[in-house]
């Protein structure tokens, strides 16, 4: 299974991949891991090149959103999973983030070209990019399927 992970800093998404996969790590900064330096909205892959997509934590930080959820979607064959900051959660303020998108921004702006769309909320622990044992709150976490 071939998963593309944009905005993946230093440190990378591996954890929600199963090992198995191969993935290829791409950032728009100079990184340890990053396979290509490139901004997310304007990814350097043909359509429907990888089985699945992930980036977390970046999409709040995009000039243009839509165009960056457009971006994963054109990139993918089967699964976008995009994770960003509920607009009540401390690690949303602390970060600056440039936008503060909502269940109903990605309903609005996805349902003119993708189908099945589904969401989840929860809490995530993110031990690794912390050096203390922290939880952080309401997280948006959103996958779509997309008819490959």
């Amino acid at each position: 299974m071939k998963t593309l992970d944009v905005g993946c800093g230093d440190v990378g998404d591996f954890h929600y991949f199963n090992c198995s996969e191969d993935i290829v790590y791409v950032d728009v900064a100079d990184s340890r891991i990053s396979d290509v330096k490139c901004d997310g909205q304007h990814l350097p892959f043909r359509n429907k090149s990888f089985d699945k997509v992930f980036s977390r934590l970046v999409i709040e930080y995009a000039d243009n959103p839509e165009l960056f959820l457009k971006e994963l979607i054109r990139t993918t064959r089967h699964e976008v999973t995009v994770i960003t900051p509920h607009r009540f959660s401390r690690i949303r303020r602390a970060r600056h983030a440039k936008h503060q998108l909502t269940k109903g921004w990605f309903s609005r702006t996805l349902k003119f070209f993708v189908h099945n769309i589904t969401f989840e909320f929860g809490l995530f622990r993110f031990d690794t990019e912390l050096p203390i044992p922290f939880t952080v709150p309401k997280f948006i976490v959103v996958n779509i399927k997309v008819d490959g």
